[in-house]
Protein backbone atom coordinates (compact mmCIF):
# COMPACT_ATOMS: atom_id res chain seq x y z
CA UNK A 1 0.00 0.00 0.00
CA UNK A 2 2.79 2.31 1.08
CA UNK A 3 5.75 3.21 -0.79
CA UNK A 4 8.94 3.76 0.28
CA UNK A 5 9.45 7.87 -0.45
CA UNK A 6 5.66 8.16 1.49
CA UNK A 7 8.33 7.66 4.94
CA UNK A 8 10.60 9.86 3.53
CA UNK A 9 9.72 13.49 5.17
CA UNK A 10 10.42 16.68 3.59
CA UNK A 11 13.86 19.01 4.53
CA UNK A 12 11.51 21.29 6.68
CA UNK A 13 9.40 18.34 8.60
CA UNK A 14 13.07 17.25 8.63
CA UNK A 15 14.21 20.50 10.30
CA UNK A 16 11.29 20.77 12.76
CA UNK A 17 11.81 17.67 14.07
CA UNK A 18 15.80 18.67 14.59
CA UNK A 19 14.38 22.15 16.83
CA UNK A 20 12.06 19.98 18.72
CA UNK A 21 14.63 16.85 19.48
CA UNK A 22 17.27 19.48 20.61
CA UNK A 23 14.24 21.41 22.95
CA UNK A 24 13.79 17.38 24.38
CA UNK A 25 17.45 17.28 24.91
CA UNK A 26 18.04 20.17 26.65
CA UNK A 27 14.82 20.43 28.76
CA UNK A 28 15.69 19.45 32.28
CA UNK A 29 11.83 19.79 33.33
CA UNK A 30 10.92 16.43 34.54
CA UNK A 31 6.98 17.32 34.80
CA UNK A 32 7.28 19.07 31.77
CA UNK A 33 8.39 16.00 29.77
CA UNK A 34 5.63 13.97 31.45
CA UNK A 35 3.19 16.18 30.31
CA UNK A 36 3.97 16.52 26.68
CA UNK A 37 4.46 12.78 26.40
CA UNK A 38 1.00 12.34 27.34
CA UNK A 39 -0.66 14.68 25.27
CA UNK A 40 1.74 13.23 22.04
CA UNK A 41 0.41 9.47 23.02
CA UNK A 42 -3.08 10.64 23.38
CA UNK A 43 -2.39 12.86 19.59
CA UNK A 44 -0.79 9.33 18.36
CA UNK A 45 -3.57 7.36 19.54
CA UNK A 46 -6.35 9.93 17.82
CA UNK A 47 -3.99 9.92 14.30
CA UNK A 48 -4.19 5.83 14.91
CA UNK A 49 -7.94 5.71 15.08
CA UNK A 50 -8.45 8.30 12.16
CA UNK A 51 -6.60 6.69 10.01
CA UNK A 52 -8.01 3.03 10.71
CA UNK A 53 -11.58 4.57 10.16
CA UNK A 54 -10.30 5.86 6.80
CA UNK A 55 -8.67 2.81 5.70
CA UNK A 56 -12.04 0.83 6.93
CA UNK A 57 -13.91 3.27 4.30
CA UNK A 58 -11.72 3.38 1.64
CA UNK A 59 -11.77 -1.23 2.17
CA UNK A 60 -15.88 -0.55 1.97
CA UNK A 61 -16.35 1.86 -0.91
CA UNK A 62 -13.43 -0.27 -2.87
CA UNK A 63 -15.49 -3.88 -1.93
CA UNK A 64 -18.86 -1.90 -2.76
CA UNK A 65 -17.34 -1.40 -6.26
CA UNK A 66 -16.08 -4.85 -6.84
CA UNK A 67 -19.39 -6.91 -5.66
CA UNK A 68 -21.60 -4.37 -4.95
CA UNK A 69 -23.68 -2.48 -2.11
CA UNK A 70 -25.96 -5.64 -0.54
CA UNK A 71 -23.26 -8.17 -0.99
CA UNK A 72 -21.09 -5.59 1.15
CA UNK A 73 -23.67 -5.77 4.04
CA UNK A 74 -23.81 -8.99 4.42
CA UNK A 75 -20.22 -9.64 4.47
CA UNK A 76 -19.97 -6.96 6.91
CA UNK A 77 -22.47 -8.39 9.00
CA UNK A 78 -20.64 -11.99 9.05
CA UNK A 79 -17.00 -9.97 9.42
CA UNK A 80 -19.09 -8.20 12.45
CA UNK A 81 -21.06 -11.40 14.02
CA UNK A 82 -17.46 -13.53 13.57
CA UNK A 83 -19.02 -15.65 11.60
CA UNK A 84 -22.49 -16.52 13.59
Amino acid sequence: MFESEDFEMSLEAQLRMRVIEDEIRHCENVKELQEQLIRVTKLFASYQQLLTKVTERLLKHELDAMVGGDTMVEIMNIMNNNGT
